[in-house]
């Protein structure tokens, strides 16, 4: 039975990869994210659809963040903006952890000021659950946002601990940051030295800076996938990809 549960899946893979446009950050998606979505949801299954959703669930974090700054939402998410206003009021279709985090604060002010520490709370949470693809692609992105967190700090001289106050210290990772505490100028892990190089060359331009940032993840989030392309980390990898490019072209330039 097994097998041929294996079977069937695998053919849903072959069945659906063939209609997934190339994508290249040289031009803006052939398919719209809506039709994206329900390509996915027509031909996987409800455990293969969870992933998506745990993908798609940072962008709603960051999107909570928005409601309460009171800017648009990123569509690349779960919920509409009226979806989320919802979930939010009543407690419900989001993970537990987001509800008993955001309980913590009394006013927006507040919740606004510490919000780093509900995206330290996701990535511990999901993390651990995770394997695969999903698990070693919200690792990287974990990383690679303390990376910068600890860049920016270290210009503008902020306090790394004060920063990285949701952060468990005996995580290896977060050791090797805070281990560079007092130091002028924070030098990230080998892995991440592209990174550093990005950071420094264009922190004079904005635009510059995002876009070679995306070129970075495209390239990295590629190599972080299996070589099977009949699978779902195949298509967890296109789903950030396509997140990644149709973000590039939809940014408001000046903005």
């Amino acid at each position: 039975n097994s097998l041929i549960n294996k079977d069937f899946l695998m053919s849903r893979y072959v069945f659906l990869v063939p209609f997934l446009p190339p994508l290249s950050l040289d031009k803006p998606p052939e398919l719209s994210f809506e039709e994206l979505i329900s390509l996915l949801q027509v031909n996987l299954s409800r455990k293969d659809l969870e992933k998506i959703k745990v993908l798609r669930l940072a962008v709603d974090l960051s999107n909570m963040r928005n409601l309460l700054l009171g800017k648009p939402i990123d569509p690349h998410g779960n919920f509409s903006e009226k979806e989320l206003d919802e979930a939010l009021l009543l407690k419900s279709d989001l993970p537990q952890y987001v509800f008993d985090f955001l309980d913590q604060f009394e006013d927006s002010a507040t919740k606004l000021k510490n919000f780093w520490g509900l995206f330290t709370q996701f990535f511990a949470e999901e993390i651990a659950k995770q394997k695969g693809f999903l698990k070693s692609y919200l690792t990287f992105e974990r990383e690679s946002r303390l990376v910068l967190l600890s860049l920016r700090a270290a210009q503008a001289k902020k306090d790394l601990l004060q920063e990285l106050q949701f952060e468990d210290p005996l995580d290896p990772f977060v050791t090797s940051i805070l281990l560079q505490k007092g130091l002028e100028r924070y030098t990230p892990p080998s892995e991440y030295t592209r990174l550093n190089e990005i950071f420094f060359t264009y922190y004079k331009d904005p635009w510059e800076q995002y876009r070679a940032f995306t070129e970075y993840q495209f390239a990295a989030v590629a190599d972080i996938v299996s070589k099977s392309l009949f699978s779902i980390d195949h298509i967890l990898c296109y789903v950030a990809q396509f997140i990644l490019v149709e973000s590039l072209y939809h940014l408001d330039r000046k903005e």
